[in-house]
């Protein structure tokens, strides 16, 4: 927490300007979503008035998707508790309701703003069954130098991708909604760092 609240003040300074572009076009710079928190409480989360995806053909909007700039405001979340820098990205209770006990365990901890699954390339369109599978592995053993490492692995990524073009998602040819609904036992280990972040 002391950390966010030390970021939170240059994040807002970097964020005004787009902010002000985004309350002139769209009379909102920001959007609350209410998103399933740890042991599935219900709380606000705060990220810039962008559609994910975007709907529109603004460019600028595009390239705060995919910068992930649209998430920035949540360090106001970590400042007052209610998510971490990491753990496992926050889902709607559209999403969450239909948890199967085994993905059940991943609100065990706070969500955050960056994770495990982010950082090995998994994002909204990605695979929950995947997600869920590097959340978990997270989950059960989390400590300081491995949140250390993927704050730096989430830096290292978006670095990456303001120089690497924008790819579109790949379907994944199966629903969410079904893919929940999958047992699984076991939590295999992380693959190579992939450039992405959520």
């Amino acid at each position: 927490m002391a950390v966010a609240t030390a970021l939170l003040i240059p994040a807002f300074v970097f964020l005004l300007p787009i902010a002000a572009v985004l309350l002139a076009k769209k009379r909102s710079a920001f959007r609350w979503e209410t998103r399933c928190g740890q042991y599935g409480e219900s709380f606000q989360m705060l990220r810039l008035n962008v559609d994910r995806p975007v709907q529109s053909n603004s460019t600028f909007e595009r390239l705060l998707e995919y910068l992930s700039i649209t998430e920035l405001p949540q360090l106001w979340n970590v400042v007052r508790g209610q998510m971490s820098l990491v753990g496992p990205r926050p889902d709607p209770h559209t999403r969450s309701s239909l948890y199967s006990e085994w993905q059940q365990r991943r609100l065990r901890v706070k969500p955050g703003m960056t994770g495990l699954a982010q950082v090995h390339g998994l994002r909204d369109f990605s695979s929950p069954e995947q997600k869920t599978r590097f959340d978990l592995q997270y989950a059960v053993n989390p400590y300081l130098l491995f949140d250390i490492s993927l704050l730096l692995q989430t830096i290292w990524t978006l670095v990456v991708r303001m120089f690497a073009p924008a790819r579109k998602p790949e379907p994944t040819g199966v629903s969410w909604r079904s893919e929940l609904e999958v047992p699984h036992k076991a939590v295999p280990n992380a693959h190579s760092t992939q450039p992405s972040a959520d």
